[in-house]
């Protein structure tokens, strides 16, 4: 393969991971911003631990 062609996949591959990882960010800020609004949060987050039985 020519370095061009590399050159070019790598270009795409981190355009690509840039945009996935910008995506994550948000959803894990909304994620947050819910949990500080809603003060049953932290409850939530223990529950799921305990396996119901």
């Amino acid at each position: 393969m020519a370095p061009e062609t590399i050159e070019i996949k790598v270009q795409r591959l981190e355009e690509r991971f840039m945009r996935v990882l910008h995506e994550q960010v948000i959803s894990d800020i909304a994620t947050l911003g819910g949990e500080a609004r809603q003060p049953q949060g932290p409850q939530r987050a223990r529950s799921k631990k305990q396996p119901r039985s």
